[in-house]
């Protein structure tokens, strides 16, 4: 099995659903991102840009399963070839408020299920931070480490 180590930046819509509100399904894009931190005699430095590169899509329902609580399940879509990554939480994520209203963040560490064309037998993890405003606006990070078939080129 051969390591991909890799880190993406979504941005897109979420919207709270469910009878309780508990259900907060999300569709997101990103391209590519860079990350660079640094930490020196001024304190912590940190950049995140976006790159360019191929369209891919998040897509995942959040169930908000206790006042901090939740569970996640979806996937990711590299480009328009159908190489996709599932995924749900590995026990269960953390969420905290923001404000008042409806903005929160939360991170979980997320347990890659299955895979599809070159991601088929994949495996690993994936940590997510999100936040949503109380417009619905969201950001989600991910830091993934997935392991591959050798052999697989992607």
């Amino acid at each position: 099995m051969r390591q991909i180590v890799y880190a993406l930046r979504f941005r897109g819509e979420a919207r709270w659903f469910g009878t309780d509100g508990n259900l907060l399904r999300t569709v997101a894009r990103a391209s590519g991102c860079s990350i660079r931190s640094l930490f020196d005699g001024g304190g912590l430095q940190a950049d995140v840009r976006d790159e360019l590169g191929d369209e891919i899509h998040l897509e995942s329902e959040l169930t908000i399963t206790g006042a901090t609580t939740y569970q996640e399940a979806g996937s990711v879509v590299f480009g328009q070839t159908g190489d996709r990554l599932r995924f749900s939480t590995c026990g269960s994520g953390y969420l905290d408020p923001v404000s008042e209203d409806t903005a929160r963040h939360g991170a979980a560490v997320l347990c890659i299920d299955e895979g599809d064309r070159r991601f088929a037998g994949a495996h690993g993890l994936i940590t997510s931070h999100y936040a949503v405003d109380d417009a619905g606006v969201i950001t989600v990070f991910h830091l993934g480490s997935i392991y591959v078939q050798d052999g697989v080129t992607l």
